[in-house]
């Protein structure tokens, strides 16, 4: 799990964003397969992150995995697509608000954690690897060598 609170009771903002991982056919033109990816990582020096493959690129899906992933208490910063909408409004299985805030912000400004993660599994996973069987493990081994 990601995010929280601070010991000063500030919260941790956890970047949020989502990347389809594909390959594109004879080097170019538009994706003709691919993996949707979400993912978060903590804007703290440890850099703590969480990524997971997802069948559908919905609200319900992205919520779920927030509440999955996230702990209560986050500041949660994404960009303006319309799933993310109602994050802060969140509840747990048992009726308790979850108590995330919500920010959405510039991608090009203030998303450098969550980019430069995309990059980085981006250049460790070849292509030809991008496929929904294989991914969920490449993946896996990207977060145990970010972790070293």
């Amino acid at each position: 799990m990601v995010g929280g609170v601070n010991d000063d009771g500030t919260p941790i903002i956890v970047e949020v964003d989502e990347s389809l991982f594909g390959k594109m056919k004879y080097g170019r033109g538009h994706s003709v397969q691919g993996v949707w990816v979400v993912g978060g990582v903590e804007r703290t020096p440890e850099r703590k992150l969480f990524v997971a493959t997802v069948p559908y690129r919905n609200k319900d899906t992205l919520h779920t995995l927030l509440t999955t992933y996230i702990n209560p208490g986050t500041q949660i910063h994404t960009d303006r697509w319309r799933a993310y909408n109602g994050i802060d409004k969140t509840w747990d299985e048992d009726g308790n608000p979850l108590g995330y805030t919500h920010k959405k912000v510039d991608h090009s400004k203030e998303f450098k954690a969550a980019d430069g993660t995309w990059s980085g599994i981006k250049r460790v996973v070849c292509a030809r690897h991008r496929t929904g069987s294989t991914m969920p493990w490449r993946l896996l081994e990207f977060i145990w060598g970010a972790q070293k």
